[in-house]
């Protein structure tokens, strides 16, 4: 090795050790700011959400998700019996063609269990799924941060989903329809457009949903402490995850 590349190899070396050294003074400083108790990060999520997101990548915290997972059980049980009530339909015709005439107990009683497990787990898995896959597309942008952050971020924006689950719940409720859309899919019936739901156009535009959006931008904000980065960059980054999972949806379709 000659003696210039010895020297460039020197000098990245100590960059990088300073570099490391200046972001953990940096996260000294911050930590010594005043922390945000959960009601101080819930009101300025709403109204200065950047300061709730700059304290979640301090202190995370991941508890939320849990709180909100139970709230989706309880918005669950008053359209429970629309929804039971749609699937014993779909039931009774396929145990009608093998000539039994009523559901059993057993299967009805499985259905109602399975309901509420499901809107439990579901919002917990969303959030985990959700935080590998934004970490990963940051590593492989060269972004440095802690997945722990990620994840106290990606659960408090969380937030969003559940109001938009708690308004396509009234509206359950209101016109007895369980079946609510508030993606772009709702053009369909607008417009009186022919697209089947089996379709790559119907998929796509199931992919446009309002409170979806809305959640990634959070998440972007979120990014931009988490990983000391441009609103530019996490804005790439929280839309990186809209692309691979339009493309996983895709696939699966296709398959």
């Amino acid at each position: 090795m000659s003696e210039n590349q010895q020297m460039n190899q020197s000098e990245e070396l100590q960059e990088g050790e300073v570099s490391e050294e200046r972001e953990n003074i940096e996260d000294v400083i911050l930590e010594d700011e005043e922390k945000l108790t959960l009601g101080q990060k819930l009101i300025y999520f709403f109204s200065e959400p950047s300061k709730t997101m700059k304290d979640l990548s301090i202190r995370p915290i991941i508890y939320p998700i849990f709180i909100i997972s139970l709230l989706y059980v309880m918005m669950f049980v008053p359209k429970m019996g629309l929804i039971i009530e749609e699937q014993k339909v779909a039931m009774e015709e396929i145990y009608a063609q093998q000539g039994i005439t009523e559901i059993p107990d057993f299967v009805m009683t499985t259905m109602y269990i399975g309901g509420f497990i499901g809107a439990f787990i579901a919002p917990i898995a969303t959030w985990f799924f959700t935080s590998v896959i934004v970490y990963i597309i940051a590593l492989i942008t060269k972004a440095k941060g802690r997945f722990k952050g990620i994840l106290a971020i990606t659960a408090f924006s969380s937030i969003i989903i559940l109001l938009g689950e708690g308004i396509r719940t009234i509206i359950t409720l209101i016109t007895g329809s369980t079946i609510v859309h508030t993606s772009l899919i709702s053009l369909i019936g607008i417009l009186n457009l022919e697209i089947e739901s089996t379709s790559i156009v119907y998929l796509l535009l199931s992919k446009i949903e309002v409170f979806s959006l809305l959640y990634l931008f959070y998440v972007a904000i979120g990014l931009t402490y988490v990983f000391k980065i441009s609103m530019k960059k996490a804005s790439l980054i929280s839309l990186g995850y809209l692309v691979v999972t339009t493309i996983f949806s895709l696939a699966l379709r296709l398959i």
